[in-house]
């Protein structure tokens, strides 16, 4: 429990699961850490508690009884109890969740604050560019340890981090837009903007990269990095109109370990191209010993066969989200009245993944009757989609289309 993160989460108001008995405490506990809510009345409340060890006390004993009853309470209440005395010390970030009281305020008036990782409650997705312009101004001359959450990357990042985050998507989209390409030639280009920037297996230097991009600084084989790396390009495509963009995990079960890549529902109309295609750019990622990376495509618009070929040479592959068989799919739906109401329930999820991630699939409009999988009649119509489905995942693009492609988007690329 040592190790979890600590997070004091200030509040306002009552929790609606608030004990008859009053307190200005309450807890919870996540995989993320332990969490002590706090409520005040007013702006000048919190630093008079945090220095009155008595009432800190006072406070906490009041839900002694209930700890000792709940085993799910007991651990967090015990361990703010034994830590009472250095309550402050014990925190790693602070949570303001106020509905009455002005937030810039209260970091004014408690100077305490500023010692610590503040997270304040508004969450932004990377395209909200003038939201968050609007957030800069709010918490003018307070922002410097304020943290916020990005929907996209469900990560805490700074206000200054998320501006530039944003505002690289923010332009480069528009850049992007100016071009006139096809959609796969704005993939391409956007693969080799980005791929241009990042290094693959070696330490980098901050100051040689692009400045929008240091948040993704560094090795990519570090799974944040990955994680950023993918989060940044997929939202610079949604920028770009791409509906259907999901991020897939594959499970390298040899070596325990898991690598993510895209998988991306590309209609291209200028190449002939309608199908559901992976995207892994760490194959291609520049090198210090590796020059020739712009001619490398190696985990651009790929099939699934390809995919799983690439990686199964030395490993054994599946995928998280969804079988990557569907004669494996198949068979399943086939011994449905045996299976379990957990093997149900897993079969149900591995379908709607399947029908979600490739939007072109002939069950695009049907696919809430997955819900009731077991109970649906058409077993050979849904069969026959499941193989159909599945072909839009193998409709291999020609190395000839590939070159005209690349042939036409080197004729504007600058590259650093």
């Amino acid at each position: 429990m040592m190790g979890k993160n600590k997070t004091l989460v200030v509040k306002d108001y009552y929790d609606d699961m608030a004990m008859d008995f009053k307190s200005i405490f309450s807890f919870n506990s996540s995989l993320k850490g332990l969490t002590l809510n706090i409520r005040v009345d007013s702006i000048d409340t919190l630093e008079k508690i945090l220095s009155n060890q008595e009432f800190i006390m006072k406070e906490l004993r009041k839900f002694e009884n209930y700890a000792y009853n709940n085993l799910q309470i007991f651990g967090i209440w015990n361990y703010y109890y034994e830590n009472a005395d250095k309550l402050w010390d014990s925190i790693s970030y602070i949570q303001l969740d106020l509905e009455k009281l002005a937030i810039h305020d209260f970091i004014e008036k408690n100077k305490i604050l500023k010692t610590k990782k503040i997270i304040i409650s508004e969450r932004f997705r990377m395209t909200d560019y003038e939201s968050l312009k609007e957030l800069e101004k709010e918490y003018e001359g307070v922002k410097d340890n304020l943290y916020i959450s990005l929907l996209d990357s469900h990560k805490l990042v700074t206000i200054d981090e998320c501006y530039k985050k944003i505002k690289y998507i923010k332009d480069t989209q528009e850049h992007i837009k100016k071009l006139d390409f096809s959609p796969l030639e704005q993939l391409m280009y956007l693969y080799d903007s980005v791929k241009s920037k990042l290094y693959r297996e070696y330490e980098v230097d901050k100051d040689n990269l692009d400045k929008s991009l240091e948040l993704i600084h560094g090795k990519y084989k570090d799974d944040a990095v990955q994680q950023d790396f993918l989060d940044l390009y997929s939202s610079i495509m949604l920028n770009l109109g791409f509906d259907y963009i999901n991020p897939i995990t594959m499970i390298k079960e040899d070596k325990n370990e898991e690598h993510k890549l895209l998988v991306i529902n590309l209609k291209d109309e200028k190449y002939g191209i309608d199908g559901a295609y992976f995207i892994d750019p760490s194959i291609d990622l520049k090198g210090i010993e590796k020059t020739y990376y712009l001619d490398d495509y190696t985990g651009f618009v790929k099939t699934l066969s390809y995919i799983k070929d690439f990686y199964s040479c030395d490993n054994k592959i599946k995928f998280k989200e969804f079988s990557d068989s569907p004669k494996e799919l198949v068979d399943s739906l086939k011994r449905i009245n045996d299976m379990s109401y957990n093997e149900k329930t897993n079969l149900t999820v591995n379908m709607i993944n399947l029908f979600r991630i490739v939007s072109n699939s002939p069950f695009k409009y049907k696919w809430a009757v997955i819900y009731s999988i077991d109970l649906y009649e058409e077993k050979e119509e849904l069969e026959k989609i499941i193989y159909e489905t599945y072909d839009n995942f193998n409709r291999e693009i020609p190395d000839s289309v590939i070159s005209e492609v690349l042939k036409n988007v080197r004729r504007v690329h600058d590259f650093e």
